[in-house]
């Protein structure tokens, strides 16, 4: 399967890519298995840098180059990554709400 080889080398390409677009560089990026895991580290860069979801980024990412596929593995384990970020968000603003006042406005 395909989406452990995507998270092994998850933290070095998002860092590259990052590094890439805070010197405005001109990145391309390409793999040899033509495309699914170059498409993959870029949705997922969308998905952590720019808070795009994960479908929603895979549509951008399709309008710009056609031939930007994921394989199934990379699909399933997106769609996991998605879950998990849902459930971070979630978390962060469950403790949010936990710490805030509550104001009751009556009508």
């Amino acid at each position: 399967e395909d989406w452990p080889l995507v998270i092994n080398f998850l933290k070095e390409a998002l860092k590259f890519i990052d590094e890439c677009m805070d010197d405005s560089r001109t990145l391309l990026i390409h793999d040899d298995d033509g495309g699914s895991f170059a498409t993959a580290y870029l949705v997922i860069w969308l998905c952590t840098r720019k808070k795009v979801r994960v479908a929603d980024a895979l549509e951008h990412v399709g309008k710009i180059r056609r031939e930007a596929k994921v394989s199934r593995g990379v699909a399933k384990g997106m769609k996991k990554f998605q879950q998990s970020l849902d459930t971070m968000k979630l978390k962060r603003l469950e403790k949010r709400l936990r710490n805030s006042d509550v104001v009751s406005i009556g009508f």
